[in-house]
Order: C-alpha cells, then sequence, then structure tokens
C-alpha cells in the first residue's frame, strides 16, 4: 500500500446516515431505467410551497446573497420567537437563538459544546441514527435507553434512571420519534427534566417533528415550557419535514444563552453563517398560513392508515400504529430474516427501498423501518408486492 500520512482518530468512528447509503444505491440502480419505491428516507415528496420559493427568489434578486449574522437574521430570529410563544407559551430572548444550516446540525453543535471526551449522553434505542455517530466522531459514550414495542414505544422511567452515572451528561429526547412515530406524553418528558435536574445534565430535546402528530394522537409537549430554554434544556427544531424543505438546509435551535453564544463560535468557526436568501424563506415558512403545511399532514395521516392497515394484515408483520412523524417500524421478527437480510430482499427482488432497524440501535434488529412521506400509488404498490412475497 501506498505509505500515506494518517486519518484522524475521530474521522475513525464515523458512521453517516445510513439510509442515504441505501439511497445511493436505488439511485444507481434507477440509472438503468428500473423504479424503485422509495421507503427509506423521510424526505417528503410534496415540493415546497412557492410562497417559500418565492420568498427566496425575491431574496436572490434583491442581493441578498452576501455574509449574514452569524447569529442568524434580525427578522427569522423574531418571528421564531414569536411562534415559540405561539407553539411553547413562552417568548425566548433574542440571544437564546441560532439560526443553523438544518437540525441535525444542531445535535453536533450541542453535544460539542455541552459534553467532554469519555462523558456519556442517554440516546434512544432505536432512535435517530445521528445521535450515536455524533457522540462517536466527539469521544463521547452513547449509552442506549430501551424503547420497546411491547410499551407503544414509550419511555419506560425504570429503565432510565439506572443508566445515569457521574460520567452522564446529557439525555437526548425524540418526540415524535423517528423511527418509531411515537409521542411521549407531558407525563414522561416532565419525568426526563426532573432526572435531568436532579443529577445536574442537559436535556436535548429533538422535536423535528414536532408539527406531525396525528389525530387522536397524544398532544405535544415540548420540555421547553419547563424551564424557558434558560437552564438545561436545548431544544432543536428545523424547517425540513412540516414544511417540505428538506434540501434547504435551515433550522434555529433554542437554548440558555450562555450555551447559544459557544454554539454561535462554533458556527461561525465552521461555517460562517447560514445563506441569507435561506433565512428569508424559512422566515416566510413561519409566516405562511398553517393550512400550508396541515394540508401534507392530513395526507400523512392517511398515508399512515393505509400502511399500517395493510402491514397488519401480513402475518409476519407485528405493527405499531404511528402517533407522529412519518415512519412505521414493524417487528418482522416472524418472517425469519434478519432486519438486514429482509431489506436486501426487499430491494433486491420486490425494488421497495426500505431501513433495516438496528441502523437505529441493538433494538432495531428485528425490525424494519417504512417512511411514508412517498406517493399513495407506491404504498399501494408495495403492499401488493409484500402480499405476493409473505402472504
Amino acid at each position: 500500500m501506498e505509505n500515506r500520512p494518517p486519518l484522524s482518530d475521530a474521522c475513525r468512528h464515523l458512521e453517516g446516515q445510513q439510509m442515504f447509503q441505501i439511497l445511493s444505491k436505488c439511485k444507481d440502480i434507477e440509472l438503468s431505467g428500473e423504479k424503485i419505491l422509495h421507503f427509506e428516507i423521510g424526505d417528503p415528496d410534496y415540493d415546497t410551497p412557492d410562497e417559500i420559493v418565492n420568498a427566496a427568489i425575491s431574496s436572490l434578486r434583491s442581493g441578498r446573497t452576501h455574509y449574514e449574522s452569524s447569529s442568524g437574521n434580525y427578522n427569522l430570529i423574531n418571528r421564531a420567537r414569536e411562534v415559540t410563544l405561539k407553539s411553547r407559551g413562552f417568548q425566548p430572548d433574542p440571544d437564546q437563538l441560532l439560526v443553523t444550516p438544518g437540525a441535525n446540525y444542531q445535535i453536533f453543535l450541542s453535544l460539542a459544546c455541552i459534553c467532554n471526551p469519555g462523558d456519556e449522553v442517554l440516546i434512544p434505542d432505536p432512535g435517530f441514527v445521528s445521535y450515536k455517530s455524533v457522540c462517536q466522531f466527539l469521544n463521547l459514550k452513547p449509552v442506549y435507553y430501551p424503547l420497546r414495542q411491547v410499551n407503544n414505544f414509550e419511555i419506560n422511567h425504570t429503565d432510565i434512571e439506572p443508566l445515569v452515572t457521574t460520567k452522564t451528561k446529557a439525555i437526548i429526547l425524540n418526540s415524535p420519534s423517528n423511527p418509531t412515530g411515537s409521542v411521549s406524553s407531558e407525563d414522561q418528558v416532565v419525568y426526563l427534566y426532573n432526572l435531568c435536574k436532579d443529577f445536574n445534565i442537559w436535556l436535548v430535546s429533538d422535536e423535528i417533528y414536532a408539527r406531525l402528530i396525528f389525530s387522536n394522537s397524544k398532544a405535544h409537549f415540548s420540555a421547553s415550557t419547563i424551564d424557558q430554554c434558560k437552564e438545561r434544556v436545548i431544544l432543536i427544531n428545523g424547517f425540513s419535514k412540516a414544511f417540505a424543505m428538506t434540501g434547504w438546509r435551515i433550522g434555529v435551535v433554542t437554548a440558555p444563552t450562555f450555551v447559544i453564544e459557544k454554539m454561535r463560535l462554533l458556527l461561525e468557526t465552521s461555517l460562517s453563517c447560514v445563506p441569507p436568501f435561506i433565512q428569508d424563506a424559512a422566515c416566510e415558512a413561519l409566516s405562511v398560513q398553517s393550512h400550508v403545511w396541515k394540508l401534507m399532514l392530513t395526507s400523512y395521516e392517511q398515508r399512515r392508515d393505509l400502511l399500517w392497515s395493510g402491514l397488519s394484515n401480513l402475518n409476519s408483520f407485528k405493527v405499531y400504529k404511528p402517533q407522529g412523524a412519518f415512519y412505521i417500524f414493524p417487528d418482522i421478527t416472524a418472517t425469519g430474516y434478519s432486519d438486514i437480510d429482509l431489506a436486501n430482499i426487499l430491494l433486491d427482488e420486490c425494488r421497495i427501498a426500505v431501513t433495516p432497524g438496528s441502523f437505529f440501535g441493538p433494538s432495531g434488529k428485528n425490525h424494519i423501518r417504512f417512511s411514508f412521506c412517498c406517493p399513495t400509488e407506491d404504498i399501494k404498490v408495495a403492499l401488493e408486492l409484500l402480499y405476493a412475497k409473505f402472504g
């Protein structure tokens, strides 16, 4: 092998988001002219609403293509404060908010600014893949707390407190959940907050799917309402999911001023700022009438019902009905296949792309994740193929 300089120890632990690796494989297959039914990635099939796109175009044409404050645009910060007051009952101070390139980056900023190498972070199992990947890159120890299907993937108090040690620095909460679609109750969120307060640790509340909660489900309760993000809650949020803006990469994080200042410096060091025309589009997104995103939510609920009903009729699938987000996470133990083998079979034989549950943590190994933010017709075709395969 050619002699070459070594890479950092940190980058050797990077796993990325493996669903994007599945997407890349699908794109290669599609280049040959074959159609793939995409259930592997949480990317809404809707276009970004016209009002938002037009705001970006207008911003570009007006010359908003230069550097912006690393903290974020004044108008977007103030609009986010107003929306927080309406949705969560408090109005954060301007210096409690930071505009970022998406919510995913906020996870990195948060853990980089509140943790030291060797610290432990409690993360949900199953849970969003970036939690583990960011922990490993920062030389933190991810400690899984289980979310069991028998409990509707909800938090069990007795599972979490024994995991907290003197090395624990933070607990990550994700509600509604990716990949399960479960929604945490107010009691569960308050319990987690009090646990963090008792042990003087951080609560990182990932609420990227907060607008996507279905009818007859538990209402969203944000941990941020307890301390107004002034003491220990870091509120992760963005525009990708509710507004069909995954490619725009824009979000706003809310936290105590003393941690936001450090996040800002890290963002300034690594990215300088978020492009101003994208911030103008995000500001418009927070100004559009609620029916714009609620129409998408209604459609997701209809697709949820179709997919949940269809999978429930398969004897080899045990399915929890998700209350929010746009994922469904069936137990496939009865198929006799591992999650990875079944995902490969579905892609190779049926051209159905799903994500193996083990990507989301050890508890996901007997599950696969379907993302139902895809056309209804694709769901119907996929169910027909699954019926033919599994009866």
